[in-house]
């Protein structure tokens, strides 16, 4: 609601991206429906969450259109990497972020004494995430190069690694370790505190396996526990209500296209 929101004209942004804009119209259009007792307690709540968020029906897509439209009117801009630097230099108070990079941009403002909270949508969101590819019969068929490529793959995914890569990419591995605790304790030494004002903040959801005995429940601070840790690894009720961006499609991605192209290029002032 903020990228529409007057009070912020000029002071938000958004993402050049046609994919992530529309699913967060999808959320304006539908969070009265999604936010009421009925839609709640469905049995197939998660799936109906899915199927509306992801709907491409015609008349959702030039609803979308015509709101991206009031948005482009009130935004600072359409990004997909200034947003950060935006928002650390004060030229924005607000950005539809990506988490890793909501990550950074908190930490970067942290180092001037500036704090930066990370919020979901009470409604929606959606769960996204980067994947390594690998062509199902090897890379021109070559086996060597094949195996060389799992080899990457499994030397990225040992939970050392996937460590290194957290701290310098700001962005969550899906790996949680197994039995190794390595990140994990890489999670309670960065946002840990001991502080008499620290809250609990649950992470069995990701961390605990079949049969694994420990407790992942680490005291954070507040700040923490709405800033760096929370876009790291949101809350279990986030996780709850969020939906995966569907695949559209050849003929929806055309139609969609279209949409953002008229947006983006002709409906000007």
């Amino acid at each position: 609601g903020l990228l529409l929101n007057q009070k912020y004209h000029k002071k938000v942004t958004a993402k050049d991206s046609v994919r992530d804009c529309y699913f967060a119209v999808r959320g304006m259009q539908t969070q009265k429906q999604i936010l009421t007792d009925e839609f709640q307690k469905q049995a197939d709540y998660q799936k109906k969450l899915s199927a509306l968020l992801n709907d491409t029906s015609d008349q959702s897509i030039q609803s979308a259109g015509e709101i991206l439209s009031k948005m482009k009117d009130n935004v600072y801009s359409f990004e997909t990497d200034s947003g950060k630097s935006d928002l650390v230099s004060g030229k924005v108070v607000a950005n539809l972020q990506w988490s890793g990079d909501g990550v950074y941009s908190m930490q970067q403002v942290e180092e001037e004494g500036i704090k930066l909270r990370y919020a979901v949508p009470k409604a929606s969101t959606n769960l996204w995430f980067d994947g390594w590819c690998m062509l199902k019969d090897g890379i021109g068929k070559d086996k060597e190069k094949q195996q060389a490529a799992q080899a990457f793959v499994n030397y990225i995914s040992r939970p050392d690694n996937v460590v290194r890569n957290m701290y310098y990419v700001g962005y969550t591995s899906v790996i949680a370790g197994e039995k190794d605790q390595t990140i994990y304790n890489y999670i309670k030494y960065m946002y840990g505190s001991d502080d008499k004002k620290s809250v609990d903040y649950d992470l069995n959801y990701f961390f605990k396996q079949n049969g694994d005995n420990y407790n992942y429940v680490m005291k954070t601070s507040k700040e923490m526990s709405e800033g760096q840790l929370y876009a790291q690894y949101p809350t279990k009720d986030v996780m709850k209500r969020s939906a995966v961006m569907a695949y559209f499609g050849d003929q929806t991605n055309k139609k969609i296209s279209r949409m953002w192209i008229d947006m983006r290029c002709f409906s000007l002032k």
